[in-house]
């Protein structure tokens, strides 16, 4: 954001801290969303470190509901961003997702190719 939080706001976003000790798969889930939203902003910082979120959340992704886990692309900016070689699962997710979106891409580009009527909308 680009404006200074009210007093409200930031003490209910310090008040996230005393949540740290939460180890529930969906909440490193939900942690790094947060970072991703207000990574840009100069007002908000996260109370975690990513760094220790990221290895926790792709070590729990079979446990995080569906609704609730990140998207490929948000996992990917965040590998991109703070994973490395030195993180366990971080190269290998990268790649996976990597991977799997050029095959997506590749599947819908030859559905569009067969497509008789190229995309066009009949009125």
């Amino acid at each position: 954001t680009d404006t200074p939080p009210t007093p409200e706001e930031a003490q209910l976003w310090a008040l996230l801290s005393d949540f740290e000790d939460d180890y529930e798969p969906g909440s490193h889930a939900v942690r790094l969303k947060l970072w991703l939203a207000t990574r840009n902003g100069a007002e908000l910082h996260c109370p975690w470190e990513v760094r220790e979120q990221l290895p926790l959340y792709l070590a729990k992704l079979a446990y995080i509901a569906a609704d609730c886990q990140l998207s490929a692309a948000e996992e990917m900016l965040i590998l991109r961003a703070v994973g490395d070689e030195s993180m366990p699962g971080a190269a290998n997710r990268l790649a996976f997702l990597e991977t799997a979106l050029r095959a997506e891409s590749a599947d819908n580009a030859s559905a569009d190719a067969a497509n008789p009527f190229g995309g066009r909308v009949s009125e």
